[in-house]
């Protein structure tokens, strides 16, 4: 059976990964990847596949640059956030 993602047309560039939970992309590749191996989902030849167009890579890259520096700047806002977290809980069991 052919799995979604390689039914899409490869001449466009599918955006929204970076807008949707990670956890859903998570899932949704863990889910591809299982039905791989189990062979439950079949993948084309590549040697047969038309090579992507360069405006294609661009667009991905930006994509996933794009998305990587969003995930960074999460992290470190979360960062911070824990280490004030952990400096009021310091200064309330100072308290007590």
């Amino acid at each position: 059976m052919a799995h979604a993602w390689w039914q899409k047309d490869s001449s466009k560039v599918e955006l929204g990964y970076e807008r949707r939970p990670l956890r859903d992309v998570i899932a949704e590749a863990a889910e591809f990847f299982a039905g791989v191996l189990n062979s439950s989902i079949s993948l084309p030849l590549l040697i047969n596949s038309h090579p992507s167009p360069t405006a294609e890579h661009a667009a991905l890259h930006t994509m996933c640059t794009e998305g990587l520096k969003d995930i960074d700047q999460e992290l470190s806002y979360l960062s911070k956030l824990i280490l004030h977290s952990q400096e009021q809980m310091s200064s309330l069991e100072a308290i007590t």
